[in-house]
């Protein structure tokens, strides 16, 4: 049994030119950023090439059975970040599937307290105590007045075993698929939805975050968790920010949170990561193999 997960960070965002900490900030998408997404999704959708197996009746590489046959790739789930930039990143990534983002708000950055919305020379200069220490060692030391990395471990740790736990997949079918506008997998993939794994919340007007150090969030709501039962498909996507991903990355490959900052992550950059069940690390009540198939890839 095997999930694989498309975890991306979102697209870059209007204000780019200088770098920020801009944490729980609600800063949108650039235009470019939207490219980048539009990119991603295609990337993904495209899905991967095997080779040795027939292709699709019909297509250019039918009569080549040694050749790398393209096969779409369709997410069952998409989970975001309620921040804006993530939501939207989120929304183009999920469209080609028919899906809509489940928003998470512990998916959210982390809070950088005083320092959200300063340039990393701005912080350098007020608070070069703090952000040497900061960056030397950010298990130990935290922004000021911000959240520190245990405190983003645990909500986010906590809701990806949440994700994989609903999220169980079966070996890998590489039968030929036709397009998504074509396949009964969207007729299947609806009627599943509609009858048994979406509980409906009756409480959409409540906040979907705690409150953030700055920039309220409005009509965000967040969504309600697919419930009662395993994804019909094997690959979900988690579009998310920098800090949020890197924590992930290390919890799975077992990196301490001391070297966080030694895994980069790109704007719209795409990790895969092929989570086979085994007994060799723990994820909530799974028992996996974790390989990590691309990382921070560049794919604009």
């Amino acid at each position: 049994m095997v999930t694989t997960l498309y975890l991306i960070r979102h697209g870059e965002t209007e204000g780019s030119d200088v770098k920020r900490y801009k944490g729980s900030i609600d800063v949108p998408l650039s235009k470019n950023g939207q490219l980048q997404m539009e990119q991603v999704a295609e990337f993904i959708k495209q899905g991967q090439r095997v080779k040795g197996l027939p292709a699709p009746a019909g297509s250019p590489e039918a009569n080549d059975t040694m050749t790398l046959c393209r096969y779409d790739t369709f997410l069952s789930a998409v989970y975001c970040s309620p921040l804006s930039r993530a939501l939207k990143s989120a929304e183009i990534i999920a469209e080609p599937h028919g899906l809509k983002p489940i928003v998470i708000k512990d998916l959210r950055e982390r809070s950088f307290g005083v320092w959200e919305g300063m340039s990393f020379t701005e912080i350098k200069d007020q608070y070069p105590e703090e952000f040497n220490a900061w960056a030397s060692n950010p298990l130990k030391y935290s922004p000021v007045d911000g959240e520190n990395t245990i405190e983003v471990r645990d909500r986010v740790i906590r809701t990806l075993e949440k994700i994989l736990n609903n999220h169980k997949g079966t070996v890998p079918d590489f039968s030929p698929r036709l397009s998504s506008a074509s396949h009964p997998r969207a007729q299947a993939d609806s009627l599943w939805r509609m009858k048994r794994r979406i509980r409906l919340s009756a409480e959409q007007t409540q906040p979907p975050v705690s409150p953030l150090t700055k920039g309220e969030l409005k009509g965000v709501v967040e969504s309600p968790w697919l419930v009662e039962g395993l994804s019909p498909e094997i690959n979900i996507a988690i579009v998310a920010h920098g800090g949020v991903n890197r924590i992930i990355l290390c919890h799975l490959l077992g990196i301490p949170l001391e070297n966080i900052f030694r895994i980069e992550q790109d704007n719209a950059c795409v990790n895969i990561i092929e989570l086979w069940d085994n007994d060799k690390w723990e994820v909530g009540n799974r028992k996996l193999e974790v390989v990590v198939k691309l990382l921070n890839g560049m794919i604009c």
